[in-house]
């Protein structure tokens, strides 16, 4: 499990928010671009760093398009490399 969907409740609507709790070491990089480290990504289609940048939350390609697959909304994918 990569993580998990907590219910919310706004309006008398209920929806889901999504808590990553899978973490990767990050190798280098600064606020601007964030390196991880290939050996631990491998596996894991939707991490976070385990220090540094905690409030962001990383996919691969494959999570992406999965999603937009079944237009699911409410989430925006900024590319940030091609590494």
């Amino acid at each position: 499990s990569f993580g998990e969907f907590l219910p919310i409740s706004i309006e008398n609507d209920v929806y889901q928010i999504f808590n990553c709790l899978t973490v990767c070491a990050v190798a280098g990089g600064d606020e601007h671009q964030i390196e991880f480290d290939r050996v631990d990504v491998k596996g894991k289609v939707v991490f976070k760093p385990k220090k540094g940048f905690e409030c962001n939350i990383y996919c691969l390609d494959q999570l992406r398009d999965a999603v937009e697959s079944f237009g699911l909304k409410g989430v925006v994918f900024k590319a940030l490399g091609n590494g």
